[in-house]
């Protein structure tokens, strides 16, 4: 999910901010593992098993990974 779209439902439903990103980073993370692994030429073991990056990290539209 973009994080435009992340933040037209958090901006919808404030309340789901705490619960639902907490379950939801993990699979949208593993399932960019994935696809990351199946479209370059690194395995998957190579990339971090959990999310690196915070929840504000995430969210902020100036942020960008390094």
């Amino acid at each position: 999910m973009a994080k435009w779209e992340l933040k037209q439902v958090l901006d919808d439903s404030p309340s789901l901010a705490g619960d639902y990103l907490l379950e939801v980073i993990p699979e949208a993370d593993e399932e960019a593992r994935e696809k990351a692994s199946e479209e370059s030429t690194v395995f998957l073991e190579n990339f971090p098993v959990e999310c690196p990056y915070t929840i504000k990290q995430i969210l902020d539209e100036d942020w960008l990974p390094g």
